[in-house]
């Protein structure tokens, strides 16, 4: 099993260590795992996999991007209940927004 199939796996079942050392195996962050176009962490949030969604954040998944339908894994998290992966999703969401608006170029803020 190559290391973006193990990472849907762990997707799927909400293993964390799985995906961790799917993602130090090469695992894609970004590439579209499921037939639907999610990527690793669209499809924790579909899951309602919060703890594995803050992992994959860490991990370096960007919590903004969207599939080919513009949904985002927040708004997945939302469309399918997941109240907990919600908040955790919106926080992160806000946070990289806050870093991204205050620092320049050198990671400095104002």
């Amino acid at each position: 099993m190559d290391a973006n199939a193990q990472l849907l796996a762990a997707t799927d079942s909400g293993d964390t260590a799985r995906a961790s050392a799917a993602v130090e195996a090469g695992a894609s962050l970004t590439a579209a795992l499921t037939a639907g176009g999610s990527n690793a962490l669209q499809n924790a949030a579909f899951e309602g996999h919060t703890g594995l969604c803050l992992a994959l954040i860490e991990l370096g998944a960007p919590v903004d991007a969207r599939r080919q339908d513009g949904v985002n894994a927040l708004e997945i998290a939302a469309r399918n209940g997941h109240t907990e992966t919600v908040q955790a999703l919106a926080t992160a969401a806000a946070k990289a927004k806050s870093t991204a608006d205050s620092d320049d170029s050198y990671g400095r803020s104002p």
